[in-house]
Protein backbone atom coordinates (compact mmCIF):
# COMPACT_ATOMS: atom_id res chain seq x y z
CA UNK A 1 0.00 0.00 0.00
CA UNK A 2 1.11 3.31 -0.46
CA UNK A 3 0.18 6.87 -0.44
CA UNK A 4 -1.71 7.11 -3.53
CA UNK A 5 -3.30 3.87 -2.89
CA UNK A 6 -4.88 5.57 0.13
CA UNK A 7 -5.84 8.47 -0.95
CA UNK A 8 -7.80 6.81 -3.97
CA UNK A 9 -9.96 5.08 -1.42
CA UNK A 10 -11.30 8.36 -0.32
CA UNK A 11 -14.81 8.80 -1.97
CA UNK A 12 -15.93 5.35 -1.09
CA UNK A 13 -18.71 4.64 0.36
CA UNK A 14 -18.54 2.41 3.55
CA UNK A 15 -20.19 -0.62 1.71
CA UNK A 16 -17.69 -0.56 -1.44
CA UNK A 17 -15.54 -3.95 -1.02
CA UNK A 18 -12.29 -2.19 -1.45
CA UNK A 19 -12.50 -0.21 1.36
CA UNK A 20 -13.60 -2.96 3.72
CA UNK A 21 -10.99 -4.80 2.38
CA UNK A 22 -8.02 -2.06 3.59
CA UNK A 23 -9.66 -1.50 7.30
CA UNK A 24 -10.00 -5.43 7.41
CA UNK A 25 -6.32 -5.71 6.59
CA UNK A 26 -5.64 -3.16 8.80
CA UNK A 27 -7.90 -4.58 11.93
CA UNK A 28 -10.07 -2.01 11.93
CA UNK A 29 -13.80 -1.40 12.24
CA UNK A 30 -15.78 0.53 9.73
CA UNK A 31 -19.02 2.83 10.67
CA UNK A 32 -21.75 0.61 9.41
CA UNK A 33 -23.81 4.41 9.08
CA UNK A 34 -24.28 7.91 10.65
CA UNK A 35 -27.46 8.72 11.99
CA UNK A 36 -28.96 12.08 10.16
CA UNK A 37 -29.10 14.92 12.44
CA UNK A 38 -31.93 17.17 12.20
CA UNK A 39 -31.56 19.92 9.42
CA UNK A 40 -32.51 22.65 12.40
CA UNK A 41 -29.34 21.30 14.41
CA UNK A 42 -26.93 24.03 15.90
CA UNK A 43 -23.96 21.19 15.29
CA UNK A 44 -22.15 22.06 12.19
CA UNK A 45 -22.17 20.11 9.37
CA UNK A 46 -18.88 18.53 9.29
CA UNK A 47 -19.50 17.29 13.22
CA UNK A 48 -23.17 15.85 13.07
CA UNK A 49 -23.36 13.77 10.74
CA UNK A 50 -19.25 12.05 10.58
CA UNK A 51 -17.55 8.89 12.04
CA UNK A 52 -13.94 8.57 13.04
CA UNK A 53 -11.63 6.11 12.83
CA UNK A 54 -8.02 6.39 14.57
CA UNK A 55 -5.50 4.02 13.08
CA UNK A 56 -3.00 3.82 15.97
CA UNK A 57 -0.56 1.44 14.72
CA UNK A 58 -0.30 4.14 11.18
CA UNK A 59 -0.77 6.99 13.32
CA UNK A 60 -3.50 8.73 10.81
CA UNK A 61 -6.99 9.32 11.16
CA UNK A 62 -10.25 8.35 8.89
CA UNK A 63 -12.69 10.31 8.94
CA UNK A 64 -16.10 9.56 7.40
CA UNK A 65 -19.65 11.67 6.48
CA UNK A 66 -22.98 11.03 4.95
CA UNK A 67 -23.27 14.51 4.05
CA UNK A 68 -20.57 16.35 1.92
CA UNK A 69 -20.74 19.66 0.14
CA UNK A 70 -20.43 17.83 -3.44
CA UNK A 71 -22.67 16.98 -5.80
CA UNK A 72 -20.48 13.64 -6.90
CA UNK A 73 -21.56 12.32 -3.09
CA UNK A 74 -24.89 12.11 -3.38
CA UNK A 75 -26.79 11.33 0.91
CA UNK A 76 -27.40 7.88 0.59
CA UNK A 77 -30.25 6.52 3.07
CA UNK A 78 -30.56 3.03 4.45
CA UNK A 79 -33.63 2.69 6.61
CA UNK A 80 -32.97 5.18 9.13
CA UNK A 81 -29.66 5.63 8.92
CA UNK A 82 -27.14 6.89 6.15
CA UNK A 83 -24.69 5.43 4.76
CA UNK A 84 -20.87 7.56 5.33
CA UNK A 85 -18.29 8.22 2.50
CA UNK A 86 -14.67 7.74 3.43
CA UNK A 87 -14.05 11.63 3.28
CA UNK A 88 -10.98 12.38 4.84
CA UNK A 89 -7.52 11.25 5.96
CA UNK A 90 -5.07 13.25 8.59
CA UNK A 91 -1.86 12.53 8.34
CA UNK A 92 -0.70 14.61 11.26
CA UNK A 93 -0.83 14.88 14.86
CA UNK A 94 -0.33 13.59 18.14
CA UNK A 95 -1.18 10.00 16.68
CA UNK A 96 1.19 9.82 14.43
CA UNK A 97 4.64 11.56 16.40
CA UNK A 98 3.84 9.73 19.08
CA UNK A 99 4.61 6.08 17.37
CA UNK A 100 7.03 3.84 15.93
CA UNK A 101 6.88 4.52 11.69
CA UNK A 102 5.06 1.21 10.83
CA UNK A 103 4.22 2.56 6.66
CA UNK A 104 6.72 0.79 4.47
CA UNK A 105 9.40 3.61 3.37
CA UNK A 106 8.32 3.95 0.29
CA UNK A 107 4.34 4.58 1.42
CA UNK A 108 4.86 8.77 0.90
CA UNK A 109 4.73 8.71 -2.65
CA UNK A 110 2.30 11.67 -3.01
CA UNK A 111 3.55 14.01 -0.67
CA UNK A 112 6.24 13.63 1.85
CA UNK A 113 5.61 12.49 5.47
CA UNK A 114 4.43 14.28 8.70
CA UNK A 115 7.72 14.57 10.36
CA UNK A 116 9.78 15.85 7.22
CA UNK A 117 11.90 19.18 7.36
CA UNK A 118 9.43 22.32 6.36
CA UNK A 119 12.24 22.73 3.96
CA UNK A 120 10.96 18.89 2.46
CA UNK A 121 7.47 20.05 2.73
CA UNK A 122 8.11 23.18 0.60
CA UNK A 123 10.51 21.95 -2.24
CA UNK A 124 7.44 20.08 -2.80
CA UNK A 125 4.70 21.91 -2.35
CA UNK A 126 5.92 25.22 -3.22
CA UNK A 127 7.02 28.19 -0.55
CA UNK A 128 4.74 29.15 2.34
CA UNK A 129 3.56 32.97 2.19
CA UNK A 130 5.25 33.39 5.62
CA UNK A 131 3.51 37.01 5.48
CA UNK A 132 0.88 35.38 6.65
CA UNK A 133 -0.04 34.10 10.16
CA UNK A 134 -1.75 30.21 8.64
CA UNK A 135 -0.42 29.84 5.12
CA UNK A 136 -1.71 26.74 3.35
CA UNK A 137 -0.81 24.73 0.07
CA UNK A 138 -3.24 23.14 -1.87
CA UNK A 139 -2.23 19.73 -3.90
CA UNK A 140 -4.55 18.86 -6.15
CA UNK A 141 -4.61 14.28 -6.46
CA UNK A 142 -7.79 13.75 -8.22
CA UNK A 143 -10.60 15.79 -9.76
CA UNK A 144 -12.21 14.76 -6.31
CA UNK A 145 -9.40 14.63 -3.71
CA UNK A 146 -6.49 17.44 -2.73
CA UNK A 147 -3.65 16.85 0.16
CA UNK A 148 -3.66 20.44 2.48
CA UNK A 149 -1.01 21.55 4.43
CA UNK A 150 -1.14 24.53 6.55
CA UNK A 151 2.26 26.04 8.69
CA UNK A 152 2.21 28.09 11.93
CA UNK A 153 4.21 31.17 10.72
CA UNK A 154 5.23 31.81 14.02
CA UNK A 155 6.22 28.48 15.36
CA UNK A 156 7.87 27.09 11.74
CA UNK A 157 5.36 23.71 11.94
CA UNK A 158 3.28 22.64 10.38
CA UNK A 159 -0.62 23.23 11.74
CA UNK A 160 -2.54 20.94 9.52
CA UNK A 161 -1.59 17.63 6.80
CA UNK A 162 -4.40 15.94 5.22
CA UNK A 163 -6.11 15.03 2.29
CA UNK A 164 -10.01 15.23 1.85
CA UNK A 165 -12.83 15.33 -1.14
CA UNK A 166 -13.27 18.64 -2.47
CA UNK A 167 -15.92 20.77 -1.56
CA UNK A 168 -17.81 23.44 -2.73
Amino acid sequence: MKQSDLLALLGLPVTDPGLIFFFKERHLMLPQSVALMKPNSQTPVSIKNSAAVQDKEWGFAYYFRSELQNENFPVRQEGCNYIPYFSEIIFDGKLYQKRERKESADFWNVSPSPDSSIKSIEDHFGRFDRSRKYPNHRYSFSEQVEVIVTLITEQNRLSNYFAAIKEV
